[in-house]
C-alpha cells in the first residue's frame, strides 16, 4: 500500500492573540505539506462572515520560513497594531490539487500599554510584557534568598554541634 500524505495547518481551535495598541504582533500559521510547497494566504472575516484577503501594507507584512523538511510557517505581522485590527483571521494554503483553511484566529487589541499574549484552547497562555523581566528578577532573588538561608542554617548547626562536641571533650 502507498502511504498517503495529507497537508495540514497546525493552528489550534480557539486561538486568541491579545495585544496592546501600537505594538508589534506576529501571528503564525504552521503548515506541513506533501510534495509542492503550498501558497499561504491570509484573510480577515468581517462581521457579515465575508472573507477579506489580507494585502501587505506599511503596517502589515506576510513572511514565510521553512522550519524543516515539508514544514513552513507563515507569519502575519502587525506593526503599530490598532483596534481596527480586532477580529477573526484565518490562513489558507492552496496548491494545484488542494486547498485548506485554518481554524479561526481571534485578535483582541486593547488600549492597555503592556500586554501582548497568545492563548489557545489548551488553556496555555504565553504573555510578553515590558515588565516581564521583573518576574525573572524576583524568581532569582527568591532562589538566592533560599540558598543563603539554607547555608546560614547549615553553618549555624555545624558550629553549634562542634561547640557541643568540644565542650564534652573538655569535661
Amino acid at each position: 500500500p502507498v502511504a498517503s500524505c495529507v497537508p495540514e495547518i497546525k493552528v489550534r481551535k480557539n486561538t486568541v492573540y491579545s495585544a496592546s495598541r501600537e505594538r508589534l504582533l506576529n501571528i503564525s500559521c504552521p503548515v506541513t505539506y506533501c510534495a509542492e510547497v503550498p501558497t499561504v494566504a491570509w484573510m480577515k472575516i468581517d462581521e457579515t462572515s465575508k472573507y477579506i484577503p489580507i494585502n501587505e501594507t506599511n503596517h502589515l507584512t506576510i513572511t514565510q520560513e521553512r522550519t524543516g523538511l515539508k514544514n513552513i510557517i507563515s507569519y502575519l505581522s502587525f506593526r503599530n497594531i490598532s483596534t481596527h485590527n480586532n477580529g477573526v483571521y484565518r490562513c489558507k494554503i492552496f496548491s494545484t490539487n488542494f486547498s485548506l483553511e485554518s481554524h479561526n484566529i481571534n485578535i483582541n487589541v486593547s488600549d492597555s500599554s503592556y500586554l501582548t499574549s497568545a492563548n489557545n484552547s489548551t488553556g496555555f497562555s504565553e504573555t510578553k510584557s515590558d515588565v516581564s523581566w521583573l518576574l525573572y528578577v524576583f524568581i532569582c532573588l527568591g532562589i538566592l534568598g533560599l540558598v543563603v538561608t539554607v547555608m546560614l542554617i547549615s553553618f549555624l548547626c555545624i558550629n553549634i554541634c562542634s561547640r557541643n562536641a568540644n565542650s564534652r571533650r573538655n569535661k
